[in-house]
């Protein structure tokens, strides 16, 4: 069963073997060395680790997710999502679950309590949705308020193919 683990970078060396990672890091800085993430995943079956661009990780309830460079750090191969399939404005749900509770970039508690609001006013009504759009017409129904921080940016999403890496 894949298992895919997704975290803020700052949380790394806790969750990606020490070899994955450094193999991944000296790929990535190899291919795209101006390259900046603040997020990451980990796929703990196939050992793929990826590097995400999160503009408003640290500001959005819910975070558009940006350019993201896939690594396979046995073979060094990398994937960028630029240049693929482009899809509007995806965001990431419960950002909360990404870091520790220590965590200084966001009010962790208030993270928690805007995902159990949400998830409280939509039970029985369906899964919330990854885009932008339709997340937002998910508020409307459910009476809730939008995020300006998510709705304002103008980030496209990337989405990718890890096939052949």
């Amino acid at each position: 069963m894949e298992k895919s683990v997704y975290f803020h970078k700052n949380y790394a060396d806790r969750i990606v073997p020490k070899d994955k990672l450094e193999k991944a890091k000296a790929a990535l800085k190899r291919d795209f060395p101006d390259f900046k993430y603040n997020c990451m995943m980990y796929n703990t079956k196939t050992g793929l680790v990826r590097f995400d661009e999160a503009p408003n990780f640290d500001t959005a309830r819910e975070p558009i997710t940006g350019r993201n460079i896939t690594v396979n750090p046995e073979t060094g191969h990398t994937l960028d999502s630029k240049g693929n399939r482009v899809k509007e404005k995806q965001i990431w749900h419960h950002k909360w679950m990404w870091v520790m509770d220590d965590y200084k970039g966001f009010d962790v508690q208030e993270s928690k309590e805007w995902s159990q609001r949400w998830l409280k006013a939509n039970e029985g009504k369906g899964s919330p949705s990854g885009w932008v759009e339709k997340w937002n017409a998910k508020l409307d129904e459910l009476g809730l308020p939008h995020d300006d921080n998510t709705t304002a940016q103008d980030t496209k999403m990337q989405v990718e193919s890890v096939e052949g890496l």
